[in-house]
């Protein structure tokens, strides 16, 4: 059995309690002659769209130019990770109480995984 690439549902919105921003492409997605399939798979844009927003804007772009985009924000392990987990569906956000590199009390955001249940990244949950 091969897998299906991950296409992004045009009623998709942002990640959270509606659903992931990706989902199963119908297999008319990629053999589909109406026009090129385009991974659109960015990292964040530093302090100006986090991974899921510039692969929404990508995707615009390709569906303007004839494309049917297919949507995969990524992150390199740093800041913006926990975002891009959850952006595709992988798990759902906690907070947590924890401890900074000095040993102060922050709050902390988790992703716990679906399939796991098991935190993924975490991030202190800004001010």
């Amino acid at each position: 059995m091969t897998s299906r690439p991950a296409i992004a549902a045009p009623e998709a919105g942002p990640p959270g309690p509606g659903g992931p921003v990706v989902r199963d492409a119908p297999d008319s997605a990629v053999a589909d002659a109406a026009g090129p399939v385009v991974l659109c798979a960015p990292d964040k844009l530093r302090g100006a769209v986090d991974a899921a927003g510039a692969a929404r804007a990508l995707a615009e772009g390709v569906r303007e130019a004839g494309g049917r985009p297919i949507l995969l924000p990524v992150a390199d392990g740093g800041e913006g990770t926990l975002d891009a987990v959850l952006a595709c569906g992988l798990g759902r956000a906690a907070s947590v109480p924890a401890r900074d590199a000095h040993g102060g009390a922050i709050v902390a955001r988790i992703a716990v995984l679906h399939d796991r249940g098991a935190a993924a990244h975490g991030e202190a949950a800004p001010d």
